[in-house]
C-alpha cells in the first residue's frame, strides 16, 4: 500500500468500499502510515483490513477493495498498474497479483 501512496496512485485520506454485496456499506481508509483503517483499527495489508469486514474470513484483499462505491476498479488493479511501470515486475515483485 506504501508503494502506491508514494507513487501517487493513492493518497492518505483516500477511501475504499468492499466489493461483495452482503459487505457493501463498509469502508476502509488509507492512513498517512499506509494502513488500512477499518472502524478505526489499522490493518498492515489489504486482506487483514477485509478480515476485520467479513469477521475473520480471508479474503483477497487486493480484490475486496474498490476505489468507488459502485465501481470496479480495485486495489488490485492500482496494484498492476504500479507494477506495470516496471520492465522486470514479475520478477521484483512475484507473479501472484491476489
Amino acid at each position: 500500500m506504501a508503494d502506491l501512496a508514494n507513487n501517487g496512485l493513492i493518497a492518505p485520506g483516500s477511501m475504499f468500499h468492499a466489493r461483495p454485496q452482503r459487505h457493501r456499506e463498509k469502508t476502509a481508509v488509507l492512513g498517512e502510515d499506509g494502513r488500512l483503517s477499518v472502524n478505526g483499527v489499522f490493518s498492515d495489508y489489504p486482506s487483514s483490513a477485509a478480515r476485520a469486514v467479513t469477521g475473520g474470513l480471508s479474503e483477497p484483499g487486493w480484490w475486496f477493495w474498490l476505489t468507488a462505491l459502485n465501481g470496479t476498479r480495485s486495489l488490485s488493479t492500482l496494484r498492476q498498474e504500479y507494477l506495470d511501470g516496471f520492465d522486470d515486475a514479475p520478477e521484483r515483485f512475484g507473479a501472484d497479483t491476489n
